[in-house]
């Protein structure tokens, strides 16, 4: 969907809501899922929308909210925001749980969000200049130094219960949901000792860095963050896992 095909049918469905004449200034509130460090990404939305009240006749004003998983769920559940940008574990959750209608009537699924590809290695990204993209997938990382090698060393040590495994968040798909099926599949179910929830991506990264951790660790993120966070590639190394790498993930849903 192009920019400004997808902007004006976000602002006719706000106007829609707000019921607001042409000649005022629409005012939209919008929540964001925070899920790794934000600022390079928050600024890109603000670009993005800039760019869409730039090309809308009438004078748009949004405000940008960002928050948790939780957060922008409950914002949007309470009538605070218009539109919520969600990953697809939060949308599911607010979708198909109970209380999912504002007093003004049901919510109204907009887009997904579509990246386009790295010409490098095919994976999602906001630097790619390949194709678009809906979907993405997980990767399994591990320091550069790792013993962690093949998803059998995953399931070995795991067994053994000599590894820890650093998940995003629950709702988090790419950082909790697939990973988790994916483990399933070599007959691996995590202790709860061996979990941590690191709430972000780029928290997983940096936990993968602490040397005083004492038993391996594997994290688990989005398969375009690594490029986009410009993490060193001498010190992280992605864990060849087909069982993960099998199951596709829809991008961002727009609420």
């Amino acid at each position: 969907m192009s920019l400004l095909l997808f902007g004006g049918f976000l602002l006719a469905a706000v106007a829609d809501v707000e019921g607001s004449a042409p000649s005022e200034a629409i005012e939209v509130r919008v929540g964001i899922v925070a899920f790794e460090d934000f600022h390079e990404r928050a600024g890109k939305w603000e670009g993005f929308l800039g760019e869409v009240a730039s090309n809308n006749a009438q004078a748009v004003d949004f405000q940008i909210a960002v928050g948790t998983y939780e957060d922008v769920v409950h914002w949007i559940r309470n009538g605070m925001i218009d539109v919520a940008i969600l990953t697809p574990g939060s949308a599911s959750e607010m979708l198909t749980s109970t209380g999912t209608s504002t007093d003004d009537g049901d919510y109204k699924y907009l887009a997904t969000v579509a990246l386009r590809s790295s010409h490098s290695n095919g994976v999602a990204s906001d630097q790619g200049g390949g194709a678009l993209s809906e979907s993405y997938r997980s990767h399994c990382v591990v320091r550069a130094d790792s013993n962690v090698r093949t998803a059998e060393d995953l399931r070995t040590l795991a067994k053994s219960g000599k590894i820890r495994f650093l998940f995003v968040h629950p709702l988090s798909v790419s950082g909790n949901l697939a990973p988790r099926i994916a483990l399933q599949t070599l007959g691996v179910e995590p202790r709860s000792d061996q979990i941590r929830y690191t709430y972000s991506h780029s928290a997983s990264l940096r936990a993968l860095l602490d040397e005083s951790r004492p038993s391996p660790c594997a994290a688990f993120v989005w398969d375009g963050y690594l490029e986009n966070a410009g993490a060193p590639p001498d010190e992280f190394r992605i864990v060849p896992f087909p069982e993960l790498a099998a199951l596709e993930i829809p991008h961002d849903a727009i609420v």
